[in-house]
């Protein structure tokens, strides 16, 4: 989504904004480097299912739909 040295989380939000309105979406596929509290409860609020890999230094390990 941004170029190899960007990170894409910074980003995210102004990214997501411009899905087309009509878009409905069901899962939100993404890699671990979108693995935040901020973008998993924003998804959840929208009623998008997070598919996202945990980090590996989380306390809390989330579980995710890996045949998503």
């Amino acid at each position: 989504m941004t170029a190899g040295a960007c990170h894409d989380a910074p980003r995210f939000a102004t990214i997501f904004a411009q899905l087309p309105a009509d878009q409905v979406l069901g899962h939100g596929v993404m890699e671990k480097g979108d693995d935040s509290d901020k973008i998993r409860n924003k998804r959840q609020e929208e009623d998008i299912e997070p598919v996202i890999p945990p980090r590996s230094h989380r306390k809390e390990q989330h579980e995710y739909d890996k045949d998503v």
